[in-house]
Parts: structure tokens; sequence; C-alpha cells
């Protein structure tokens, strides 16, 4: 279960470990989409229109799936506090 986010340090620190995650995770696929795209020889000869093309569709692709995943993952986090929101609406606290 993820852990609750009660301060502000708690979102700074969220926050920052998303980011590392991201940065790490495209790092990873912008060498794996170079290696395939353009080989593993660092000499080897292509023309600027093909990296620069093939640059486009990477971080196209890379931007794409990362931001989906985030997305995704803040839909859910939504819908269970919605969730949470209309059982505590269900359940009204008692009058003392």
């Amino acid at each position: 279960m993820a852990k609750d986010i009660i301060t502000h340090r708690d979102a700074l620190r969220h926050t920052a470990g998303r980011c590392v995650v991201s940065v790490g995770l495209t790092i990873l696929l912008t060498l794996s989409f170079c290696l395939l795209q353009f080989g593993a020889d660092p000499d080897g000869a292509v023309s600027a229109g093909f990296v620069t093309k093939s640059s486009i569709l990477i971080s196209v692709t890379i931007s794409g799936l990362l931001t989906g995943a985030l997305s995704y993952r803040s839909a859910l986090m939504m819908r269970e506090l919605a969730l949470t929101r209309a059982e505590l609406r269900r359940f009204p606290a008692p009058i003392t």
C-alpha cells in the first residue's frame, strides 16, 4: 500500500521519487531506442535528417508512455479518493 502523504515534505518526497523514476526510465528507454534505431557502432554514418526524424519519434514515444503511465496511476488514486468520499457520505459521523 502507498505511504500516506500528510505533510508538505511528504508531497515533495513523493514527487522527487516519481521524478527519479521518470528520469531513469527516460534514460533507459532513450538508450534502448537509439541502439535499436542507430545500432551499437558509435562511428556509424547516418544522415542528419534520419537522426532528426528518429529523435522526434523516440521522444514522442517515451513521453507518451511515461505520461500515460503516470496519468493512469493518478486516475486510480483519484478514483480511490472519490470512492472513499462516497463511503464517508453514506455513513455520517454521529452527532455528540
